[in-house]
């Protein structure tokens, strides 16, 4: 009875200690794999940083050192020391989606994404294994003030289009001097006409006081020499008659 009685505990000791290990192992393969809900967070972008236009927005010298034309600097805070670097995802209008990793661990973390130009951005958000966290916002903007990334295309458009230039090299404009220099109007004061209309006048107007004068000049002195004519002639024949009666 007794080798009976021990046969059956050493095969329940046995038993129990299969379950036991088997309870550990499985305990021990979901902590290893199991993430607990709160670690990981995602962070929508600040709700007034939603249609930022990089032309408008805050602009600083800081590029994080990337060679885009225009640089945009995100900053995602309040979380906890020990959070390892996040991801962030925005969305541009023209350039599309784009995915970083965060510069640094910690409570404040830092993201760089460049474009090729002037963009606006319309989403964005980050995903961070933290138990909380604060805000995600967009920093400031870099680009080369010197040289705009957004007119870089429009200056050669602008001096390339030859209509501008165009425009005064028509045949109109000379057709303007052209007019003035046509001879008609010099021709009108140069006709002529006018002179011959002072000059006649001035001519005829002497000649009629001298046809007026000639006649009047003329009976008169025809009067006296016919006047002394006659006496001359009376006074020869007076003499004939004193020379006869002598």
């Amino acid at each position: 009875m007794e080798a009976i009685t021990m046969a059956r505990k050493n095969r329940f000791a046995r038993g129990f200690a299969k379950r036991a290990l088997a309870v550990v192992l499985g305990v021990a393969v979901a902590a290893a794999f199991a993430v607990p809900a709160w670690a990981l967070l995602t962070v929508p972008l600040h709700g007034a940083h939603v249609g930022a236009s990089s032309q408008t927005f805050s602009w600083e010298s800081g590029n994080g050192g990337l060679s885009d034309p225009v640089v945009w600097h995100f900053v995602l805070n309040g979380m906890d020391r020990s959070t390892p670097e996040a991801q962030l995802t925005v969305t541009f209008q023209n350039a599309g989606t784009k995915t970083v990793t965060a510069r640094n661990d910690g409570q404040t973390q830092h993201f760089y994404v460049g474009t090729p130009g002037h963009d606006v951005l319309t989403a964005g958000f980050a995903v961070a294994a933290t138990s909380k966290v604060n805000n995600l916002v967009l920093s400031h903007v870099w680009y080369d003030r010197d040289r705009d990334p957004g007119e870089d295309p429009e200056e050669p458009e602008d001096p390339g289009d030859g209509e501008e230039p165009g425009d005064p090299g028509d045949g109109d404009t000379g057709e303007e001097p052209g007019d003035p220099g046509d001879g008609e109007e010099p021709t009108d004061p140069g006709d002529g006409d006018t002179g011959e209309e002072d000059f006649l006048p001035f001519t005829d107007q002497p000649t009629d006081e001298a046809e007026g004068f000639l006649p009047y000049t003329g009976g008169e002195i025809l009067a006296l020499l016919t006047a002394a004519g006659t006496a001359a002639l009376s006074g020869a024949a007076l003499r004939r008659r004193n020379k006869s009666a002598r």
